[in-house]
């Protein structure tokens, strides 16, 4: 039997947990959603407009990527008909913002918890419905599949 080097089998395994965690991930009915969702601070008060995507196993929001937050993957956690998830998103100067949210149907909610450094963390709420990729705006459709800048 050929012994592997610690690199390969390091990188087969990783390989094996993509692969587990995108098949996970396109089984759990949030990939392909689209929704737009509004977002307020904790006085309740509307503070913006987001649209946010489960796509090919990662989660954008299409407003923050232009302070830097990337797709990332997302995890989640199905109960009945509910599906519970969960996006870490990095920003190299403004962060990281975690998303954790309810989906039902066609509606999603929950918190979006932004923390950095220099401030204290805010915890903002959001709520909102499906809204399919063809009804965003031009603008924000070519965005889905272009590279962030």
């Amino acid at each position: 039997m050929k012994r592997l080097g610690s690199y390969s089998v390091r990188a087969a395994l990783l390989a094996v947990v993509l692969l587990v965690s995108r098949v996970h991930a396109d089984s759990n009915g949030l990939d392909g959603k689209a929704f737009q969702i509004e977002i307020a601070d904790q006085t309740n008060k509307s503070c913006s407009r987001e649209h946010a995507i489960f796509q090919k196993g990662m989660f954008e929001s299409m407003e923050c990527r232009k302070y830097g937050f990337t797709k990332v993957v997302y995890t989640t956690q199905v109960s009945g008909k509910s599906t519970t998830f969960r996006a870490v998103a990095p920003s190299p100067k403004e962060g990281i913002n975690t998303w954790t949210g309810v989906v039902t149907a066609d509606s999603i909610q929950g918190v979006l918890h932004w923390e950095k450094t220099g401030q204290d963390p805010i915890d903002y709420h959001y709520k909102g419905g499906a809204l399919p990729l063809a009804k965003w705006p031009k603008e924000l459709q070519k965005q889905v599949n272009a590279k962030p800048n």
